[in-house]
């Protein structure tokens, strides 16, 4: 698929996220290789028109190395372009269980009524 298409399917995914911006060269540069930036994650976007999508784990390590760096945290966006388009976030595990607890956190609640340790 094109470079201009990708470019196409990056900027979107980026608009889709707080202050989202697609990466000059979109992730092509040897000391940036990622494709979005927002104002809570560093995105690795991939899209495919195949059935089924590989993740490596060097893709997550090398972005989670550099998000955190930046204070972000790490995403993969894996793009079906296929019909129906299916758009997948890929988060850390780690991640996941604190969003969770962050979506679950009550504000007129004590801590220990959150689940949180003194």
């Amino acid at each position: 698929m094109s470079s201009k298409r990708s470019s196409k399917l990056e900027k979107k995914v980026a608009s889709d996220f707080a202050g989202g911006k697609q990466t000059i060269a979109s992730g092509a540069l040897p000391f940036w290789k990622h494709d979005i930036q927002s104002d809570n994650f560093l995105i690795e976007h991939k899209y495919t028109e195949a059935k089924s999508f590989s993740i490596k784990k060097q893709y997550f390590t090398d972005i989670t190395n550099e998000a955190f760096k930046l204070g972000k945290l790490p995403m993969m966006v894996i793009e079906f372009i296929d019909r129906p388009e299916l758009k997948i976030a890929v988060l850390r595990y780690e991640d996941a269980v604190a969003l969770d607890g962050y979506l679950d956190y009550e504000p007129d609640k004590t801590k220990e009524e959150n689940g949180i340790e003194p």
